[in-house]
């Protein structure tokens, strides 16, 4: 599983926001916003911003606003809903700019660059990124620096320039190391991981997850923790060591069912029934795509990514079957439409 970087726009001073359980300082909001979005709860930190833009007035505290309109547009991302998200990215650059806050527009350009970048818009999304480069060399912002070393490299690794990609990431990775941000060593470390995966070299891969799992475990990024798991077990199912695959998808999937972390959901399902059915298990396959499939409403905006996705998997499972299924198989894909309601955000 892919992931990319949304950064938080940071509160330079502590002002008191207004709350249904009283009076809350900013610093204390921001902390919550931060644990929900950590743990994967996109809706609840959602919710939790929404609120306090509500009770904040049309002209009120320009400052607070950039922060909660940013903070937004990251939850928004993660749910799949890439034009609230970029509303409220926007919202937040304009605010920034009447602020004449240049660290401020810095990260939320990468974090409009970021959106971009995950609808394949690798142009629009270098646009972005190039501009926040600029301002990231002028106020001397290494992190901000690193954050964009590894998004372009995502966009090296999706054009298949692996080399590009690794010499991007490696660089990233220094920089995190020097600053001791043990959430970017995590991402940083799953990215390394997956070119090695694509490169085929399979252990080199399974040794850079684990580091990122571990460096998810310091800080408790549960979503982080799910995602790795899932991408661990994917690289033994490649070295055909199924029953392990399955057991490292399953973890994933136990933790994503938690947190409700839709995108990690689908992604290990569909691990967990193509690992059974390579295994020769094809029943297990088809019981985990029927008794296990999740249903999402339409507001979630993964209808068709997990249509898709798993419909996909279903396909893959029913072609390995014995010629004794084949009527059945083929009068399940045939019932099948799939219906476009919006694209998915996330790989």
């Amino acid at each position: 599983m892919r992931l990319k970087i949304f950064i938080a726009v940071k509160l330079g001073f502590c002002v008191v926001c207004s709350s249904l359980f009283g009076a809350l300082p900013a610093d204390t909001v921001l902390k919550n916003f931060e644990e929900l979005y950590t743990a994967g709860k996109y809706y609840d930190a959602a919710r939790l911003f929404q609120q306090q833009v509500q009770r904040l007035g049309t002209d009120e505290n320009p400052q607070l606003k950039t922060i909660y309109y940013n903070g937004l547009g990251k939850a928004y991302s993660q749910l799949g809903k890439p034009v609230e998200a970029l509303k409220y990215f926007q919202q937040a650059g304009k605010l920034a700019h009447q602020l004449k806050d240049s660290a401020a527009i810095g990260k939320i350009e990468k974090n409009i660059g970021a959106l971009y970048e995950e609808q394949k818009n690798f142009e629009q999304a270098l646009v972005h990124y190039q501009q926040s480069k600029d301002i990231a060399q002028k106020t001397g912002d290494r992190f901000l620096q690193a954050d964009l070393l590894n998004n372009i490299g995502i966009i090296y690794e999706q054009q298949l320039k692996y080399e590009a990609a690794l010499n991007n990431y490696r660089q990233a990775l220094a920089i995190y190391k020097k600053l001791n941000k043990p959430d970017r060593l995590a991402l940083a470390y799953n990215n390394l991981g997956i070119v090695y995966k694509y490169q085929g070299e399979y252990d080199q891969a399974i040794s850079f997850y684990q580091k990122s799992a571990s460096y998810a475990k310091l800080i408790n990024d549960q979503f982080m923790i799910a995602a790795t798991l899932n991408n661990i077990g994917n690289v033994y199912g490649m070295k055909k060591d199924f029953a392990t695959a399955i057991n490292f998808n399953k973890q994933s999937l136990r933790i994503a069912e938690k947190i409700e972390a839709t995108a990690v959901i689908v992604e290990a399902i569909s691990s967990i029934a193509e690992h059974y059915a390579k295994a020769g298990n094809y029943r297990q396959a088809w019981r985990y795509l029927n008794t296990k499939k999740p249903f999402f409403d339409e507001e979630n905006g993964f209808r068709v990514f997990i249509k898709q996705k798993l419909l996909l998997s279903v396909f893959e499972v029913l072609k390995l079957f014995t010629n004794k299924f084949c009527s059945r198989a083929q009068l399940f894909l045939n019932t099948q439409q799939l219906v476009v309601f919006r694209n998915p955000v996330r790989a």
